[in-house]
């Protein structure tokens, strides 16, 4: 249960084809990134609300969830979804706590202990938190469009999201300091989107957001 809300939180990219697609030379590539680390570098903490869309192939209808994120660096992270269940779910440090109101109960793991939900959760906070150039060992980067800007993701085969994810797609806001909008192409052809609303910057974050249990 954990792995996957890791694996597709944002939590997680409309996979659509544009005129302007195109792949980038490694030097170009470094260059973009290197800009957006130099616009997010100083920002210490993010909140947001986010609505997630999750389109499973079997089936048509998609499965709609809502919540807060809330980011406070370098290592707090909070997913709290409030419809159409209540679940927690917060990082610190390399624990792991999760919470769900249909048990009332919290448990929780140790990161060191599974790695690969450490790295998967290690790249879901670059992606949220800025942190773009870390990201070019284990993604081919393409750019779908300038204006907004929106890139693509594509795990290389030693990545450790390669066997699940197909392609991952980022859209900044204008000023490129915030994502608008993170979609995950699933290679089982499942799709999730996450849009994110209302997000503040180096706003006071309140001390329950890091709880499990809301």
């Amino acid at each position: 249960m954990i792995y996957k809300y890791l694996l597709f939180i944002f939590v997680l990219y409309n996979l659509c084809i544009s005129l302007f697609s195109a792949a980038l030379g490694n030097n170009q590539t470094f260059k973009i990134l290197a800009e957006l680390d130099l616009k997010t570098k100083d920002i210490s903490s993010i909140q947001s609300k986010f609505i997630q869309k999750k389109k499973i192939s079997l089936f048509t209808k998609e499965l709609t969830i809502e919540g807060m994120i809330y980011i406070k660096k370098p290592s707090l992270f909070t997913w709290h979804v409030y419809k159409p269940v209540r679940y927690g779910l917060v990082v610190k440090g390399s624990e792991i706590s999760q919470w769900n109101a249909d048990t009332d109960s919290v448990k929780t793991i140790s990161m060191k202990n599974n790695p690969a939900f450490n790295a998967i959760f290690n790249h879901m906070n670059n992606w949220l938190s800025g942190n773009y150039k870390s990201l070019m060992d284990d993604y081919r980067v393409s750019v779908i469009s300038e204006k907004p800007l929106s890139l693509s993701f594509a795990p290389l085969k030693s990545a450790a999201s390669s066997d699940l994810v197909a392609n991952i797609t980022i859209m900044f806001n204008e000023d490129l300091r915030y994502l608008n909008k993170i979609t995950i192409g699933e290679k089982n052809g499942d799709k999730t989107t996450l849009s994110f609303l209302d997000t503040k910057l180096d706003k006071q974050i309140p001390l329950t957001a890091w709880s499990a249990k809301f």
